[in-house]
């Protein structure tokens, strides 16, 4: 009876150990799958010369983009400035 309980144990240890590498194996697959960027989205980005794949193109992207959107604020307030004065 001792021999049945430890085989038992022995058994219910390795189906354990079988369950927590499956699962180990599969959380790793789906962390290191990639972006959760879709395929919509992708095309998008890559419209506007952004790489989803790539952080630091992304962080450079959108830092071009608001230094082009900071220059067009200033040309306007330069034009409003300037329309204001000429009608005075």
């Amino acid at each position: 009876m001792r021999n049945e309980r430890g085989f038992a144990s022995m058994l219910g240890i390795v189906l354990a150990l079988a369950i927590v590498c499956v699962l180990t194996y599969l959380s790793i697959k789906a962390y290191f799958k990639g972006s959760p960027v879709d395929k919509a989205d992708r095309k998008s980005l890559q419209e506007q010369g952004v790489s989803a794949s790539n952080p630091a193109s992304a962080t450079q992207a959108a830092k071009a983009n608001v230094d082009e959107m900071n220059k067009r604020s200033l040309e306007m307030q330069k034009q409003s400035a300037d329309m204001e004065g000429a009608g005075q």
